[in-house]
């Protein structure tokens, strides 16, 4: 194993235990948040990587996504996560297709009805990256 993937390794308990502590401030972490994403981006080539205290949303109403493709049930908006990556938000797993107009989401999911998004609201959750 070289030691660049070693080390990437090595950050697994970070992500786990820090990042609820971190990014639980009034303002959202702002730079140490966006670092610790960054961190968790490093860390996706090599294994599953699950953190708790996301902020997620949900949208409807169609269009492209900045994928290009037709938006659809499955897939989500993030930022932070390259186009193309697979995460489990809530037990059901999406592809992250699209990009938010705001930092102060960590994810929004695509959903098929208005009605729907608005029973959803605004929720915490663990997210998987796989």
């Amino acid at each position: 194993m070289s030691a660049f993937i070693f080390s990437r390794l090595a950050l697994l308990p970070v992500c786990i235990i820090l990042i609820p502590n971190l990014i639980s401030g009034t303002n959202g972490g702002g730079l140490i948040r966006r670092l610790i994403q960054i961190a968790i981006v490093l860390l996706l080539t090599i294994t599953p990587v699950t953190c708790q205290g996301y902020i997620c949303t949900a949208y409807t109403g169609g269009g492209i996504t900045a994928s290009g493709v037709k938006v659809s049930v499955g897939m989500a908006a993030c930022n932070w996560l390259p186009l193309g990556t697979h995460v489990i938000i809530n037990g059901n797993e999406y592809v992250i297709t699209d990009r938010l107009g705001t930092d102060s989401v960590d994810f929004d999911i695509y959903m098929a009805t208005e009605e729907e998004c608005i029973q959803f609201g605004i929720q915490d959750f663990p997210v998987t990256v796989l």
